[in-house]
Parts: structure tokens; C-alpha cells; sequence
């Protein structure tokens, strides 16, 4: 009797032992699980301006392209930059710089159907992958997006900074000659430099 009385508790105490073990690994695995996501989002997100970083932009850029040119669906890429973007941060401040930069995210989202796929490539060059939209659906997107940044009045919060921020764009459709993602980009770079050297605030086709 006595031996069975004092295996009882200990058996008890055993089984405890295990289960609160097994709760710890339990919630082990899920603070990794969350920590190996939240690296996955930092991995693919732009830190100042909460879009898709580069990284996001050359995965998606790879997966939209190869996808319209399998389906033979419309697709066009635009590449922007801030105009006189050194000048924000020598006149005022990087402080007012970055403000602004995170401006320009907001408004470039805010243009942005959901399939859509902006992304801030790094210091003030943005871009953004329009599916399932030819030329002419680029261009109307164009002039939403130019439309935006000049009703724009809340570029810094501080008491001095720019009253008014415009952006160069290059915007090219996908086409036959494109026979891979960079010949792609490398055209909307090009009609992009045109745009900036046309005195900015203007979308150019490539």
C-alpha cells in the first residue's frame, strides 16, 4: 500500500513535468514561427516606407513577367524617381528627406489597384508592376499618380520643407522583344532617363 501511495504522486508530478515541458516547446515553436516570419517580412519590406523593397520588386517582377508572357496578358512596368531629391535633403534636412520619401510611398499606394505591386528600389527610385494593363491603362495610371503628387500638401511635418515634390517616370508594355525581365527594365530605365532630362514632372514611353 504505502509503496503504491508514494508512486502516485511522483507519477503525477512526472506527467506535470511533461506537460508543462511540452507547453514550453509549444510556445518555443511558435515565438520561432513568428520570429522566421517577421525575418521574412523585414527580408522583402523597405524599412522607411513599409513597400516592398527590391529584393520583393525582383521576385514579383520575375513571377508577373514570365506569367504574362506564358498567358499572353498585357503588362507594364514604370520606373520613377523624385525630382530634385539631393536638393530636399541638402536644403532642409535627411530628416525631411525621408519624410518625404515615405509621402511618396503613401501616394503611390494610394494609386495602386491590389494587384498591382509598388516597391521603393532604394534612395528615391520607386517602381511598380501594373498587371494586366496595356499602354493605355499605364497612361491613365500615369496621370492618377502625377495628379496625386501635385494635390499633395503634406510632404514634412516640420515647419519648413518642400510645398511641392514632382516625379520623372519611364513607362514601358511588355512586348515581344522582351524576352526577359531585364530587357524589360532596361527599357522603362531608358524612357525614365528620358523623362528626367525632359525637365522631370512627365511620364516618358519606352
Amino acid at each position: 500500500e504505502s509503496n503504491r501511495a508514494t508512486a502516485s504522486p511522483s507519477l503525477r508530478q512526472r506527467e506535470a513535468q511533461l506537460l508543462a515541458a511540452r507547453r514550453d516547446h509549444d510556445a518555443l515553436s511558435e515565438r520561432l514561427h513568428k520570429q522566421a516570419q517577421e525575418f521574412e517580412r523585414q527580408a522583402h519590406e523597405d524599412g522607411l516606407t513599409g513597400l516592398p523593397n527590391g529584393r520583393a520588386f525582383d521576385e514579383g517582377f520575375a513571377h508577373h513577367f514570365s506569367r504574362a508572357r506564358r498567358h499572353g496578358q498585357p503588362l507594364c512596368l514604370m520606373l520613377l524617381d523624385l525630382d530634385h531629391f539631393r536638393d530636399i535633403n541638402n536644403n532642409w534636412s535627411h530628416a525631411v528627406g525621408d519624410q518625404v520619401l515615405v509621402e511618396a510611398a503613401r501616394l503611390l499606394r494610394s494609386v495602386c489597384r491590389t494587384s498591382d505591386l509598388p516597391a521603393r528600389l532604394g534612395g528615391d527610385g520607386f517602381a511598380v508592376i501594373l498587371t494586366d494593363t496595356d499602354l493605355e491603362g499605364g497612361k491613365r495610371f500615369s496621370q492618377r499618380l502625377h495628379a496625386a503628387f501635385a494635390a499633395c500638401r503634406g510632404w514634412y511635418s516640420g515647419e519648413a520643407g518642400p510645398n511641392y515634390v514632382s516625379t520623372s517616370a519611364g513607362l514601358v508594355q511588355l512586348g515581344e522583344q522582351d524576352q526577359a525581365p531585364l530587357q524589360l527594365r532596361q527599357r522603362a530605365d531608358h524612357a525614365l532617363y528620358l523623362a528626367k532630362h525632359a525637365g522631370g514632372a512627365r511620364t516618358s514611353l519606352g
